[in-house]
């Protein structure tokens, strides 16, 4: 998608029907997996694979809708809530699975006092946003304010001659 992106940017109306079909992939993507109540639980591999390669469809989708200069795309995504997922996804990525691997350790998820998904939606998604937000404000930004000064010059490629 952001090959796709950079060598031809879909136009506003490509942009809009992207963004639609990335949404309706997901959306029903929720509606399968919810009656099958394996959000977290009963994970059986060929599900998992399929799910997978659908949820990336689904993104790259999304990818490609909102590079386009729809205003749907631009309400969607250039807003603070959005930016802020973006400044932060690197720890994101790196704190998702370790935590929701503790919640479902702890039997948070396997769905006998409330439904799977409404407590990864309530409780776990709520801890990993501020794992994230902690991890980028203590660990990545500090790191990232020191490399130039590491690195004994200054500047983004600082960090990689030598």
């Amino acid at each position: 998608a952001a090959w796709i992106t950079v060598s031809r940017p879909p136009s506003a109306r490509a942009a809009r029907a992207w963004l639609t079909a990335g949404i309706g992939i997901i959306v029903a993507m929720a509606y399968i997996a919810a009656p099958r109540n394996d959000f977290l639980v009963n994970i059986d591999v060929p599900y998992l694979f399929f799910h997978h390669s659908i949820t990336a469809l689904a993104f790259g989708m999304l990818v490609l809708g909102a590079a386009g200069s729809s205003r749907i795309g631009t309400w969607l995504f250039a807003n603070r809530p959005m930016t802020f997922l973006g400044i932060v996804s690197y720890s994101l990525y790196l704190w998702h699975y370790p935590i929701l691997q503790v919640a479902q350790f702890a039997g948070m998820a396997n769905g006998a006092h409330a439904p799977a998904w409404t407590v990864v939606l309530g409780i776990v998604v709520p801890a990993i946003l501020l794992a994230a937000w902690l991890s980028y404000r203590y660990v990545e930004r500090p790191f990232l304010r020191a490399t130039p000064r590491l690195a004994g010059e200054s500047g983004p490629a600082a960090a990689f001659r030598n």
